[in-house]
């Protein structure tokens, strides 16, 4: 089973270090690294595909504990039909990843795709490969992204491709949806989350089988682009062409077929799912099909027969008695393999001609023989000609509805009109006369003969169908079958021959029936309507989100009363017992003055003039709640709290400082206007009277809280009785945050990195523009602004070392006193906040050669993850302790993944925090004078300050 986690891994290694592959090697094609990738992953899959272990007992696990007690875990699950799937993958995607190394002509964007095309392929390959149902549904989930992704790939240039794009992620997102809540009622219903529990289970007599089912089918239905979801599919035609290929007919669509088949012997075969799944699967064949041969560009043509073969797919599914599913099979097969080698082929067209519209195209059979060839074989095949694989498909499709008459009639027309669809690819494009001339440009070599393969495998197959293909499905048909080239003349035949010769009839009349009108109902338009009126419902919300702190705060009061009221507790503020004040000790008098002080501080951050001493005020605030913690004691949350503040003030500081000082008198004018009369008179009072029913609502709240939690099983006593035991730490905060909460953790730094970047964007929209604030501070002499002394610079350059070594002791010593990687990032981080206060971004910029944020950002965010993942490596759970240097006794220090975790959260802060600083500190957001932001003597800068009539000096 290591196979297994190299053949999904190695997709996205590679994707990963794809650009330091092409940065040592600029020259090097990765289409053939990838390709080359893709075919050793497809010889590992075929070297195990026909052992006795799978063909006999039928499947394989393999587990890694993840999150064992939330029951999710790394599991894999190896049987025939994830071998399959896994075959087809690896199979076309060695032909698509060297096609796309050649596709483009510009090498950025070849390599650009190609890294989003490795990412997939590996999420794809981790969804068919998944025992899990959650991480199934993760990998779900991420081929839906990259999908989007690709499919707006040239969304810069086309607003088509854009809207293509959207569109499917807003489908399959929104089935996606439903997905997971169908998989968790599942994996409850079932008692467990592994399908190699699930599949030993018969649940359709369950309580919720028929919620649950629907949640899944719906799921999977948006996936696979069934009707009326169907119409995402042709929009994704923007999409490059290996996309088209690999993507939209081979692999991604076909995920919602997979999870129909996987949960078939588990939920299949009654009258509910098989009633859904023919009436959904028919219709969106016989509505595909009849739409497809009216389409004038190749990709849309391809991409509604694609449709149509999925609604056979999920309809074969839906057949009594599990006789459909030899169909499904070789469908999935056969239609992996000749509509992938006919996305490709039109790629060539387009790429040689510039055109896929059908009526310009004609007589490129002297020009494209190579390609002529494959578009024949692969088009014959759609069409269900023998010797071919699709014709062994299309047999078996008749013979799955002979059954019933009705349905039997509504694949016969599908099938004639996919047989006529491929005899348009094949005469008007390659032999009919052009209506007008077209330039053509000459390919090269491997954009064609790597389509030869798929077209030879299409025959191969076919004459060894019995030989390769019988020992695969043999697991997973639940009846006795029988799988041949040619199955005689009988019925079945006749109907096969029958749907060919009408194709045919259909292809010679093409001219008459085309002039009929096309049908008017357009399910893009009915999705246009939904998302207008979901967009209108949300304006309509959002006037409610108007900014006015006192509506915030209402409803904010209101939930909480109705909390209390819901609860029945209302009661409980009146009838608590007295309370006994006891002995006045020390820190109850520190406790106390600590509160004046901060309510004192909090009045007069609202009632003083100046923005600096407003400021200041609400740094004392801060302070002063620290220092409660401190008394209590809780030493590492005050000393976090505190740092907090102390880099906030620090950023609200500068950014008053960036403020024009006309703007902020401004602001201040109108206030005063607003209380200077009998409207702010009653705000005012409004205001105060709001203010005091919240505080004192969440008071009762948390003293509620406080009086009806029962202690004796507190979280918080069981961190304090364990914190030692199992992670080896004296310090409980410590072990909650690399230990008992240590994912919380590793979210939390990605949500604060995430939000750095996200305040790196908005301050920088308009940097590259040259953008300039619309009323800059104005320009000042040296003589009025110059308050930084020489002295307070070699402080300045004294306490940035001393930071570091502070961060250091926090670090390492974490474990056992107060501090950790949080403060130890945030203390460094002060450090060149001081720098570029008192110092200036051009000197920091210069003298901090090695201080790139972003780097250190990413850094610490992937050093985090490898240390939550080398634990599984070694048979641990994610984010598991391991010691990697046992006999270490220095110091008393310890080296595990505790410490390097630690390590990986101060970088990450660190780096997000000198973004900050950065971003703020940047000369081109506020034209500050040259002169003015350097001394004539040291040339050493200094802030500028405002006159103390409009800024006071600090």
């Amino acid at each position: 089973m290591p196979i297994l986690l190299l053949v999904v891994g190695m997709p996205f290694l590679l994707g990963m270090t794809q650009h330091i592959i092409q940065r040592l090697n600029g020259r090097m094609n990765t289409g053939w690294l990838a390709s080359g990738s893709m075919s050793v992953s497809f010889v590992l899959l075929l070297t195990i595909a026909y052992q006795p272990v799978i063909v006999g007992q039928g499947a394989l696990t393999y587990t890694l504990e993840w999150l064992p007690d939330y029951g999710l875990n790394l599991s894999f699950y190896l049987d025939s039909l994830s071998l399959l799937f896994g075959l087809i993958i690896t199979g076309v995607g060695t032909v698509v990843f060297l096609y796309s190394g050649y596709y483009f002509d510009e090498t950025d964007e070849r390599n650009r795709f190609i890294h989003l095309l490795l990412l997939f392929t590996s999420a794809m390959l981790w969804l068919i490969f998944s025992n899990n149902l959650i991480t199934l549904f993760i990998a779900w989930e991420l081929t839906s992204i990259i999908s989007f992704l690709l499919i707006g790939f040239k969304g810069n240039k086309y607003a088509s491709a854009r809207e293509g794009a959207t569109r499917a992620l807003v489908v399959t997102g929104g089935g996606g949806l439903a997905l997971l809540v169908g998989l968790l009622a599942l994996g409850s219903a079932g008692g467990s989350y592994e399908f190699s529990d699930l599949l030993a289970l018969d649940l359709t007599e369950h309580a919720w089988y028929i919620p649950l089912t629907l949640l899944l089918l719906l799921g999977a239905f948006t996936k696979s682009a069934q009707f009326p979801f169907h119409f995402w599919l042709p929009g994704a035609m923007d999409a490059p062409t290996p996309a088209s290929a690999f993507l939209h007919s081979a692999t991604m669509v076909k995920a919602g077929v997979y999870l129909l088949a996987r949960l078939h012997p588990v939920l299949g075969d009654t009258l509910f799912w098989n009633n859904a799944l023919m009436i959904v699967g028919l219709t969106t064949m016989l509505f595909s099909a009849v739409v497809a041969v009216r389409q004038p560009d190749l990709k849309g043509l391809l991409a509604f027969t694609t449709t149509s073969k999925l609604g056979a797919l999920v309809a074969l599914l839906g057949v009594p008695g599990g006789y459909g599913v030899k169909a499904a099979l070789i469908g999935i097969l056969a239609h992996a393999l000749y509509k992938s080698a006919l996305f490709l082929s039109v790629g060539n067209i387009d790429h040689a001609t510039g055109t896929r519209l059908v009526n310009k195209l004609g007589g490129l059979w002297k020009n494209m023989p190579i390609t002529g060839v494959v578009v024949i074989v692969s088009s014959l095949s759609m069409a269900g000609l023998p010797p071919l694989l699709g014709f062994v498909a299309k047999e078996t499709l008749l013979e799955a509805f002979v059954y019933d008459p009705l349905l039997l009639a509504i694949v016969f027309i599908s099938a004639a009109l996919t047989a006529t669809a491929g005899y348009i690819l094949i005469w008007d494009v390659f032999f009919a006369k052009a209506t007008e001339e077209v330039h053509f440009h000459p390919l090269h070599k491997p954009l064609e003969v790597g389509l030869l393969v798929l077209a030879l495998a299409t025959v191969i197959l076919a004459l060894f169908v019995t030989q390769l293909l019988i020992p695969l499905f043999t697991p997973l048909i639940p009846v006795e079958f029988k799988l041949v080239l040619f199955p005689g003349f009988n019925n079945v035949f006749f109907l096969s021959v029958a749907a060919i010769t009408t194709g045919l009839a259909l292809f010679f009349l093409r001219n008459l029936w085309r002039r009929v009108s096309e049908f008017s109902f357009n399910t893009i338009s009915v999705y246009d309507r939904l998302i207008a009126t979901s967009e209108w419902v949300a304006d309509q919300v959002l006037k409610t989100q108007n900014g006015l702190l006192r509506h915030y705060l209402i409803v904010i009061i209101s939930v909480v009363m109705a909390i209390l009221l819901y609860g029945g507790l209302v009661q409980d503020i009146f009838s608590m017992p007295s309370v006994e004040l006891g002995t006045f000790t020390l820190p109850d008098l520190l406790d106390v003055m600590l509160l004046v002080l901060a309510v004192g501080a909090a009045y007069a951050s609202v009632r003083v003039r100046h923005h600096l001493n407003a400021a200041l005020a609400l740094a004392i605030f801060g302070y002063a709640i620290g220092g409660v913690f401190f008394v209590e004691p809780a030493p590492d949350v005050a000393l976090v709290m505190i740092l907090v503040e102390t880099l906030a003030t620090v950023v609200l500081i500068i950014m008053i400082g960036r403020i024009s000082a006309k703007q902020r008198a401004e602001a201040m004018e109108a206030l005063d206007r607003n209380f200077n009369n009998r409207a702010g008179a009653f705000a005012s009072i409004r205001d105060i009277t709001i203010a005091v029913i919240t505080g004192v609502s969440m008071f009762a709240f948390a003293l509620i809280a406080l009086v009806n939690r029962d202690n004796r099983d507190s979280i918080a006593v069981w961190h304090l009785d364990n914190a030692e035991s199992a992670v080896g730490v004296t310090d409980v905060v410590s072990a909650i945050l690399t230990d008992f909460r240590g994912t919380d953790t590793l979210i939390e730094i990605a949500v604060f990195a995430t939000a750095t970047l996200g305040l790196l964007a908005l301050l920088t929209i308009n940097r590259e523009a040259g953008g300039e604030p619309e009323d800059p501070i104005e320009e000042v002499t040296p003589a009025k602004i110059s308050i930084f002394t020489p002295m307070i610079q070699v402080v300045a350059s004294l306490v940035f070392p001393l930071t570091l070594i502070i961060s250091a002791v926090h670090i390492l010593y974490g474990a056992n006193a107060p501090g950790d990687g949080f403060t130890a990032g945030i203390v460094s981080g002060l450090g060149i906040a001081l720098y570029y206060v008192v110092f200036g971004y051009d000197y920091v910029n210069e003298r901090f050669t090695w201080l790139r944020p972003v780097r250190f950002v990413v850094f610490g965010l992937a050093l985090a993850l490898i240390n939550a993942v080398i634990p599984i490596l070694s048979g641990g759970s994610f984010m598991g302790l391991v010691e990697y240097a046992p006999g270490l006794d220095f110091a008393n220090l310890k080296f595990n993944t505790t410490l390097v975790f630690e390590i990986a959260i101060a970088v990450t802060v660190f780096g997000g925090v000198s973004l900050i600083m950065e971003t703020i500190a940047h000369p081109t957001q506020v034209p500050f004078p040259t002169d003015a932001r350097r001394t004539s003597t040291s040339e050493m800068p200094v802030i500028v300050q405002q006159p103390e009539s409009e800024f006071e000096q600090a």
